[in-house]
């Protein structure tokens, strides 16, 4: 039998019988409401995940492998509430030698050319022409290559928005064009300002988040969350330039810290300039258009998703495209119809 990728379990029906190698995202050891215990898995490999129980022998399976380990199994599709699950069979989880396979191996990456957003990323730090914010641009990520090659790495979330290798430079890079746009749709705004705040303001996400055999969040960034880690990040660049404006610094963190746009989301002060105002909502359109376009591309049962409870406000997203082209009209039409 060969083996199938997780996109392809999630296709088969009911009783297909599967075999594959994945990460294992998460693992819990529960009971039945006859107290039997099992295991509730989520595996895991590029092409996404799929939930994994294992009915027999589950505590000392579970003994035999930890969360983020690679593992071979074997099992059976079956369909609960409407969603693909596997039957794995107990003898088949076996777990791969670190040998088997690369530290990335089994984690989502930008379906982008991770090479052309790191030079698309360059060509836009030469863009920025003030000397002070240039050098921010330069001292923080061309200077720094551990803090380049995190940037370039990291997801730029978990779960809603690009969340896979490479999603942070993506996301920053969107924001920055959606950026780049505005401003020619008004003039005043401070171009470079905002440029490097776009490229800059989720730069906490290469220490909120752990993204070398698992997708996770950092102790970190649990603790104190990427909006406050990138300000310090940010502020200690500043300090290391020698006489960086202090009104440009100052606008620069208030554009970091309002960017989230409420306290309810995690921003201490809401946007207050021109600048910060459309970093919120450039940041957050292209947030929330990538995070429908993956919800549509998925795709269901229907032409609904389920019922998404981390969207804002929480709701259902019609699955179905549009139409490529309108259709033609028929040739016996007159304009009355």
């Amino acid at each position: 039998m060969d083996k199938q990728t997780v996109d392809e379990i999630r296709h088969l029906p009911a009783g297909a019988s599967v075999e594959g190698s994945v990460q294992v995202a998460r693992k819990a050891v529960k009971t039945t409401r006859q107290g039997k215990p099992y295991l509730d898995l989520i595996l895991r490999d590029r092409t996404g995940e799929v939930t994994a129980r294992i009915w027999d022998d589950a505590e000392a399976v579970s003994e035999r492998f930890k969360e983020g380990d690679a593992v071979a199994f074997a099992g059976i599709v079956e369909h609960y509430q409407g969603q693909p699950q596997v039957k794995v069979l107990p003898e088949s989880f076996v777990q791969l030698p670190e040998d088997d396979r690369a530290p990335d191996a089994f984690l989502p990456v930008t379906p982008k050319d991770r090479a052309a957003l790191a030079r698309d990323l360059d060509a836009l730090i030469e863009s920025v022409t003030q000397p002070p914010l240039r050098a921010l641009l330069d001292a923080m990520l061309h200077a720094d290559e551990a803090l380049r090659a995190a940037f370039e790495a990291a997801p730029a979330a978990l779960r809603v928005h690009q969340p896979y290798l490479g999603g942070l430079i993506e996301h920053s890079l969107n924001v920055a064009r959606i950026c780049d746009h505005l401003c020619t749709l008004y003039p005043t705004l401070h171009r470079d300002l905002l440029i490097t705040c776009a490229i800059l303001h989720d730069i906490g996400k290469t220490r909120e988040y752990a993204y070398e055999r698992i997708l996770d969040q950092t102790d970190e960034g649990r603790l104190i969350g990427h909006l406050t880690i990138g300000y310090t990040m940010v502020r200690d660049g500043i300090a290391g330039l020698e006489g960086f404006p202090a009104d440009l610094a100052l606008h620069i963190e208030h554009i970091l810290l309002g960017h989230h746009g409420q306290l309810i989301f995690g921003s201490p002060v809401p946007p207050m300039t021109p600048e910060a105002v459309a970093l919120h909502y450039a940041e957050n359109l292209d947030a929330k258009t990538a995070t429908f376009i993956a919800i549509r591309e998925k795709g269901g049962d229907t032409n609904w998703s389920e019922y998404l409870r981390y969207l804002d406000p929480a709701r259902q997203v019609f699955l179905l495209e549009p139409a490529a082209e309108a259709p033609a009209a028929d040739e016996g039409a007159t304009a009355e119809g």
